[in-house]
């Protein structure tokens, strides 16, 4: 079965969501929006943030937010290029979408070139031996090129060891302050 459908995706994204904003990035919109771009398509987004970078605190960053759960049996490691390549596309058609920032005018000053692919194989007891499969997948993703001397785009993957990392040290923080 490839990703849970409904409600199980809806709840891995809202998870996802809150693990987002608790490390202070803030959630622009609902969830689960659909996007009018460039190329006069409706894109669907999951969630979309934006948040201060720390080597560039003079712009905000965007970062459109693409939530996945998976079984470790039903994943193809060609995935990973289906779904880089389609974030890619949304990010170079928003980027320039007047609609999309009439919609959403707090992103207009926002650098719109990030994306955040975090997928959770809920079977995490079969974690463990799939992580092989998962790493060699994302070293042969071929990542999308510039197009008309664009500037690249700024895609990010996290899976379950990435997850349960930045989610120990939200834990840390909290435990911390």
């Amino acid at each position: 079965m490839p990703e849970d459908q409904s409600i199980n995706g809806d709840i891995w994204t809202e998870e996802a969501n809150h693990l987002l904003k608790k490390i202070g990035w803030e959630k622009i919109a609902d969830s689960n929006i659909d996007v009018p771009g460039t190329d006069g398509y409706m894109h669907g987004i999951d969630s979309i943030f934006t948040f201060f970078d720390g080597f560039r605190p003079n712009k905000e960053q965007a970062v459109f937010l693409e939530a996945k759960r998976y079984l470790t049996s039903s994943f193809n490691g060609s995935k990973f290029n289906d779904w880089i390549r389609v974030i890619d596309l949304k990010i170079r058609s928003l980027k320039d979408s007047q609609d999309f920032f009439d919609r959403y005018p707090s992103l207009e000053s926002c650098n719109v070139r990030n994306a955040l692919l975090v997928v959770w194989f809920h079977d995490f007891e079969n974690y463990p031996q799939f992580r092989e499969k998962i790493d060699k997948a994302l070293m042969n993703v071929k990542l999308p090129g510039t197009r008309g001397g664009s500037k690249t785009n700024k895609l990010f993957v996290l899976t379950n060891d990435g997850i349960c990392k930045l989610a120990s040290i939200v834990k840390s923080v909290s435990d911390w302050n």
